[in-house]
C-alpha cells in the first residue's frame, strides 16, 4: 500500500483528490495538510511514501516546501516530480514552453507557430 499526504490550500481540490485516489486499490491518503507550512510535521506524524503538494499556496508554497523537506530528511530525499510536466507533451513536441501563466498564454505573450 502506498501511503499519500495531500497539501493544498483548497479544501475543495484536497477533496476532490481524495475521491480519485479512493479508487485506486494501491493508494491510501494517509492525511492533508492546508499549507506548506504543515508538511514537516505532517510527514513526521503520518509517514507518507507520496507527497502530492500544490505548487502555488499563500504561506508557504509548494516548492519552498519541498526545500524544507529535503533539507530536513537527506536520508530520505527522492528526486520531486511535476506533474505539469506531463502534460505538456504537445507543448514541448511543438518546441514551446510548457509554462503558462494564469492567463492560459505562452509565458512571454508568444503567438503559437504555425
Amino acid at each position: 500500500m502506498i501511503r499519500v499526504l495531500l497539501v493544498d490550500d483548497d479544501a475543495l481540490v484536497r477533496s476532490g483528490l481524495r475521491m480519485m485516489l479512493a479508487g485506486a486499490a494501491n493508494l491510501d491518503v494517509v492525511a492533508e495538510a492546508t499549507d506548506g507550512r504543515e508538511v514537516l510535521g505532517a510527514v513526521d506524524l503520518h509517514r507518507p511514501d507520496v507527497v502530492l503538494m500544490d505548487i502555488r499556496m499563500p504561506q508557504l508554497d509548494g516548492i519552498a516546501a519541498t526545500r524544507l523537506l529535503a533539507a530536513a530528511r537527506p536520508a530520505r530525499r527522492r528526486r520531486p516530480h511535476d506533474l505539469r510536466r506531463r502534460r505538456a507533451g504537445p507543448a514541448r513536441a511543438a518546441g514551446r514552453s510548457s509554462r503558462l501563466p494564469a492567463e492560459g498564454h505562452p509565458a512571454g505573450g508568444d503567438r503559437p507557430r504555425d
